[in-house]
């Protein structure tokens, strides 16, 4: 657990340099500027940025869940502010590689991270406008 902060910096940091040195002849052919080309070989960044997202959110909702036991509204936010923040960044760096689908691969990890985080559903019914009993 003590690694994940230095795996999402590495991860972080691939992904800002791979917007320099992208691989010229894949973006010419897709648009996208998420690849580096080392010779034959082309290597995504994006792909070592999800597991370390995971484990950097997991990390984030746990430390939470620990100085915050009982799941209040005000607590529940925080948490959902904190896990914002961390993907926030995240976000803007795949959508200026042009990478939708790998944004929504994103996406759908902060949803299923936020369900299992233990936010009140309360909380998301009323997030979602939705009648609370």
């Amino acid at each position: 657990m003590a690694s994940g902060p230095y795996i999402f910096g590495i991860g972080v940091f691939l992904m800002v340099t791979v917007l320099i040195f992208y691989s010229r002849a894949y973006a010419a052919q897709t648009g996208g500027k998420s690849w580096f080309a080392l010779g034959p070989l082309t290597f995504q960044p994006s792909e070592v940025m999800k597991p370390a997202f995971i484990v950097m959110l997991a990390r984030v909702i746990a430390k939470h869940n620990y100085d915050y036991p009982e799941h209040t509204i005000k607590s529940d936010e925080r948490l959902l502010l904190k896990i914002i923040a961390w993907t926030i960044p995240i976000v803007i760096l795949v959508l200026a590689q042009h990478d939708f689908g790998t944004m929504l691969v994103f996406l759908a990890i902060v949803f299923g991270m936020t369900i299992v985080s233990g936010i009140s559903w309360k909380y998301w019914g009323q997030s979602l406008w939705l009648p609370q009993p």
